[in-house]
C-alpha cells in the first residue's frame, strides 16, 4: 500500500517528464498520460477489495449512479455511469491522492452541436496535478484528436467533490 500512496504521491511529478524538443508536442501528453495510467493501475486493480459505497444524484436532466471507493477511510476512487439525457451518456473514473482528483478518464457519446440526433463518440484522460491543473490531456472525437475543452478541469473537479460529498453522506 504504502508504494501506491507513494506512487499517487508523486503523481504530478511523473506526468510531467523532461520536454524532448526533438519530439513530436504530442509524445509529452502521451508519456504523461501513460505515466498517469501507470500510477493508478495498483489502484484500479484493488478495487473489488476496498469499502464500496453505491449513490447516485440527479440534477435537471442529468443523473448520475456511482460507486465511491475508500481504502483506510479515505475516498480513492470513484467510478460513475452517467446519463445527460439528450446530450449524452458516459462511463467515468476519477482516482483521487489527497481528497484530490489525479487522474480521470471518461468514454461515451455526446450530441453532437447543431444536429438533430447525431451523436459523437468521445474519450477523455486527464491527469491533473492534485491542486486542479491539467498535467496532461487528451480527447478523441470519432477517434480523433480534439482539443481539451478549458473548462474540463474545472468540471472534472467540481463534479468529483459533488460526488463525494454524496457518497460521504452514505459512508459508514
Amino acid at each position: 500500500m504504502r508504494a501506491t500512496r507513494l506512487a499517487l504521491a508523486l503523481l504530478a511529478a511523473a506526468c510531467a517528464p523532461a520536454r524532448d524538443d526533438t519530439a513530436p508536442a504530442g509524445a509529452d501528453a502521451a508519456a504523461s498520460l501513460a505515466a498517469a495510467e501507470a500510477a493508478v493501475a495498483g489502484l484500479r486493480a484493488r478495487l473489488g477489495t476496498m469499502t464500496r459505497v453505491d449513490a447516485g444524484l440527479a440534477q435537471g436532466d442529468a443523473t448520475s449512479a456511482f460507486s465511491a471507493y475508500y481504502e483506510d477511510g479515505k475516498l480513492k476512487a470513484i467510478v460513475e455511469s452517467l446519463d445527460l439525457g439528450d446530450y449524452g451518456r458516459s462511463e467515468e473514473e476519477y482516482f483521487l491522492a489527497d481528497g484530490n482528483v489525479v487522474y480521470w478518464t471518461a468514454r461515451g457519446v455526446r450530441a453532437r452541436p447543431g444536429t438533430a440526433g447525431a451523436t459523437d463518440s468521445v474519450r477523455w484522460r486527464v491527469a491533473l496535478d492534485g491542486s486542479g491543473g491539467v498535467v496532461a490531456g487528451e480527447k478523441l472525437v470519432n477517434g480523433e484528436p480534439a482539443p481539451l475543452e478549458e473548462s474540463r478541469a474545472a468540471t472534472i473537479t467540481g463534479h468529483a467533490r459533488e460526488l463525494a460529498r454524496a457518497a460521504a453522506a452514505l459512508a459508514p
